[in-house]
C-alpha cells in the first residue's frame, strides 16, 4: 500500500513542472472528488460530470505552468472547474442537477440555505425539499447557480469565491443575495405548500413568529 504524499500542493506542482510527471497523479487523487462534486452541481448529470472532470484535469495539466502561486492551488483549480462547468452549462439546455454529495469522510449531505430569514425550505419535507431546490436551482442563471454551489455546497468564503470567479467580493455578496432571493421566489411561485393542512400552516406561522 502506497503511503500518501505529504508534500504541499505547491511542492507537487513544482515537481510536475520539473519533469516528475507521476506527481500530477497525486493532485488528481487529492482533488478528483471535489472537482467532480463541483462540476456535477453546476453542469448536470453524473455522466457529464465524469467527462467534465477529465476535461478540468486536462486543462490543469496543460496550463499548470501558468500557476503563479498568487492564490492557493485549490482556488486555482476551482476556477478551472467552475469555468469549465459554466461553459458546458451555457452550451447545453438546462438539466436537473444532483443534490447528493459526500463530505471528506464519505458521509452524504444536502444543500442547506440560510441567511437568517425564514425560507420555504423550512416548510418542506426532505424529499419535497430536494425536488424543490433542484427545480429552483435549474431555473437560476449560470452566474447565480455558480455562487450558490460554491457558497452553500462547497462552503467557500466570499473571498474565496471572489478569487475563483475573478470578481470583487462585493459582487459575490450581491450575486448570492440575488440568487437566494430568486430561489425563495421560485419556490413560493411553485406552490410547494399546497399539501399543507390549515393546522400545519397555522403551526408554521407560529414558528416563524417565535
Amino acid at each position: 500500500m502506497n503511503m500518501p504524499d505529504k508534500r504541499s500542493d505547491a511542492d507537487i506542482v513544482q515537481a510536475v513542472l520539473e519533469g516528475e510527471i507521476d506527481a500530477f497523479e497525486v493532485l488528481v487523487q487529492r482533488y478528483q472528488k471535489k472537482v467532480y462534486n463541483t462540476v456535477l452541481r453546476l453542469a448536470g448529470h453524473a455522466a457529464e460530470a465524469e467527462d467534465l472532470s477529465q476535461e478540468v484535469f486536462l486543462k490543469l495539466y496543460r496550463g499548470l505552468s501558468s500557476f503563479r502561486g498568487e492564490s492557493s492551488f485549490s482556488t486555482y483549480l476551482y476556477r478551472i472547474a467552475a469555468n469549465t462547468a459554466i461553459d458546458a452549462l451555457r452550451r447545453a439546455s438546462p438539466q436537473a442537477i444532483s443534490l447528493s454529495a459526500e463530505d471528506e469522510e464519505g458521509e452524504p449531505y444536502e444543500l442547506a440555505l440560510s441567511n437568517g430569514e425564514p425560507l420555504p425550505l423550512e416548510l418542506l419535507e426532505r424529499e419535497e425539499r430536494r425536488a424543490a431546490i433542484r427545480e429552483a436551482i435549474d431555473a437560476l442563471p449560470p452566474h447565480h447557480r455558480t455562487v450558490i454551489v460554491l457558497r452553500e455546497i462547497e462552503g467557500m468564503s466570499y473571498q474565496e469565491i471572489a478569487r475563483v470567479l475573478s470578481v470583487e467580493e462585493g459582487t459575490v455578496k450581491s450575486r448570492i443575495n440575488r440568487a437566494r432571493a430568486g430561489l425563495r421566489e421560485l419556490l413560493f411561485r411553485g406552490n410547494y405548500f399546497k399539501g399543507y393542512t390549515t393546522k400545519e400552516a397555522k403551526t408554521e406561522k407560529e414558528v416563524q413568529r417565535a
